[in-house]
């Protein structure tokens, strides 16, 4: 949302409000959560925060001088 108010700004578009609306966790199902968590890790469900086969591929790949990466990002 931020980014399209920049962009908005920098191209001299007409004024556009950033429209949301807050809900706590309790107000979404457990579906909408997870699909948020997902949509940043797709494997959340099925290591609970800590993938350690992608954090141990990241560290690997690092000591192999390729570039750094992020592995386990809930936990970050």
């Amino acid at each position: 949302m931020i980014q399209r108010k920049i962009e908005a700004v920098i191209t001299f578009q007409e004024r556009q409000m950033i429209a949301y609306q807050w809900f706590s966790y309790d107000e979404i199902s457990k579906q909408m959560a997870l699909a948020v968590v997902a949509a940043e890790d797709q494997n959340f469900p099925l290591h609970f925060g800590f993938d350690f086969k992608q954090i141990e591929k990241a560290l690997e790949q690092h000591e192999r001088g390729r570039k750094l990466r992020g592995a386990s990002t809930i936990t970050q």
